[in-house]
């Protein structure tokens, strides 16, 4: 091989109208010289790839973003800087590999360094569980306790929050006993990315059996007596006795009455305000005392004769 600065001259077997080689006298492949401008020349030795190459580069080509950085800064005749800033915004939820080849003016490139970084644009997703003592009504008495549960399959939940109306707490709130009404607690989860869900009216399920519950109303404010039999005299001479005890919830209907005779109680489950009861009384001196319980399960003083 040889020629002038412009052109390089190739030696290559010379072949019929088929593509058969064409052999001389001695058997051998005839030859045949050919010259080439050095331009075509680089461009057919880049040309040479094999075509497993060429398949990896078209399927890393149809995969990957191509940035061209020139150097910002030299910091010596062998050595520069370089940075391009990737705008994440819409880049998929999921890991991403960013590869980096130095290039210098002869063309000659570097070997090829990867570095992966994670994208996550999804805030988690969050629920609160609820923790107490709930009545035959729906409602709840005594301490009520909410946790906020939140999930991120991305990078991770960092914080959870619960909001009853005073601003966001931690993942855990206790709502005190002797508070009364309603609440609708709101949830709010950060993951390691920094994504807020914001605080949402999240499912709220009542624990450990995990049913489902709409709301939350709480009642802590016991029912009181408004009326009970009374003997008419101190002396009796009857064998039995018609007992009775009313009471009333600012809540709602009461659950039940319970009457006290003698040291055995009798509770008269009641859909409204009044319990009735009718019993033998034995000869002697009788005890009697009375208290009535609401659907929350909150109960009355207890009266006594």
């Amino acid at each position: 091989m040889g020629g002038s600065r412009d052109y390089k001259t190739v030696m290559v077997i010379r072949k019929d109208k088929d593509g058969n080689p064409i052999l001389q006298n001695d058997g051998k492949p005839a030859m045949q010289r050919i010259y080439i401008k050095v331009t075509d020349y680089k461009r057919n030795l880049k040309l040479q790839k094999t075509a497993q190459e060429k398949a990896r580069q078209r399927k890393i080509n149809s995969k990957t973003k191509h940035y061209n950085v020139k150097a910002e800064e030299t910091l010596s005749s062998t050595d520069a800087s370089f940075s391009r800033e990737l705008d994440t915004t819409d880049l998929p939820d999921g890991t991403h590999t960013v590869s980096v080849i130095v290039t210098d003016k002869a063309g000659n490139q570097s070997d090829q360094v990867q570095k992966s970084f994670f994208v996550d644009h999804t805030p988690p997703a969050c629920h609160i569980e609820v923790y107490g003592t709930k009545g035959d009504g729906g409602s709840f008495h005594g301490q009520v306790t909410l946790k906020a549960v939140c999930t991120d399959d991305g990078s991770g939940v960092d914080e959870t929050f619960i909001n009853t109306g005073d601003g966001r707490v931690p993942s855990e709130t206790v709502i005190p006993d002797g508070f009364t009404g309603s609440i609708t607690p709101l949830v709010a989860g950060i993951d390691n990315a920094g994504n807020d869900s914001g605080d949402m009216q999240g499912d709220m399920i009542l624990m450990p059996d995990g049913t489902p519950i709409s709301t939350i109303l709480v009642d802590n404010t016991p029912p009181v007596v408004t009326g009970y039999y009374e003997p008419s005299s101190k002396w009796l001479n009857i064998e039995t006795i018609d007992l009775f005890v009313t009471g009333h919830d600012d809540e709602g209907p009461l659950y039940s009455g319970t009457i006290i005779l003698n040291g055995k109680s009798y509770d008269i489950q009641t859909e409204s305000d009044r319990a009735e009861l009718t019993k033998e009384i034995p000869e002697g001196i009788s005890s009697l005392k009375y208290y009535v319980t609401d659907l929350a399960g909150n109960r009355s003083e207890i009266i006594g004769k």
